[in-house]
């Protein structure tokens, strides 16, 4: 499966190397994300893609795409994956960090090290072949609404229950956990040092194979199975 960083012509093996002239299954990912947030002067974002077999907690060595500067407007990231074997889902981990490398660490101060927050996309079966076409496309669009984040402190004090961790100066509704700014309605929170969700991306919501703008992208069978347009 190859990464391909459309807006940047970055082009990344993500451990099929596609060769010769077979067919190619292409997703274009347009992930809208959101200006940069008041509290940081510089934020970025990264995007790393690898086989669902991959879990999201480990390091995903070497499969960043280029990342994007957040601006004060609201702008597209975009990007297309390939791959020679279509079958099976797709782990998409979005990750904000400070620096550009993703690798702000300050020993002195009490800011957290980077990323400062990732949201997890599990993609569900997002490639199929065209038998009529040498490059069989989909397309998956996402909007982040808001950077999640960790609430500062103001002048020492919280909101609710929450208290002030004077050393970090961020709002904990816990030891170690920050009360956060958003809740991602449909994720689930996987938070523990840094603001972390898991996002199901259902197969019905890839383009693909047809014109238009249906509700979804799936068929339902009479036994009540739900089966991708691109698969009929």
């Amino acid at each position: 499966m190859n990464a391909l960083n459309t807006a940047r012509g970055l082009l990344l093996s993500l451990g099929l190397l596609l060769v010769g002239c077979n067919q190619v299954a292409v997703l274009e990912g347009n992930l809208s994300v959101p200006p940069l947030p008041e509290q940081y002067a510089e934020l970025w974002v990264s995007v790393e893609v690898m086989r669902s077999s991959t879990p999201f907690e480990e390091e995903w060595a070497g499969t960043a795409l280029e990342p994007l500067q957040l601006t004060g407007s609201r702008q597209p990231y975009l990007f297309s994956v390939r791959t020679e074997s279509p079958e099976g889902d797709v782990h998409v981990k979005v990750r904000f960090c400070r620096t550009r490398s993703c690798d702000f660490l300050d020993p002195s101060s009490a800011s957290p090290a980077d990323p400062q927050s990732e949201i997890w996309y599990f993609v569900e079966q997002p490639f199929y072949l065209n038998d009529e076409a040498s490059d069989s496309q989909t397309r998956w669009t996402e909007t982040i609404e808001d950077v999640p984040r960790c609430i500062p402190c103001d002048a020492g004090m919280c909101a609710g229950a929450a208290t002030c961790n004077t050393i970090t100066n961020l709002c904990e509704s816990a030891p170690g956990i920050c009360v956060q700014n958003t809740v991602m309605t449909g994720c689930e929170d996987m938070s523990s040092r840094r603001p972390t969700w898991r996002c199901e991306v259902d197969k019905c919501s890839i383009e693909g194979c047809i014109s238009g703008t249906p509700a979804d992208y799936c068929d339902t069978l009479p036994t009540g199975e739900q089966i991708h347009i691109c698969e009929t």
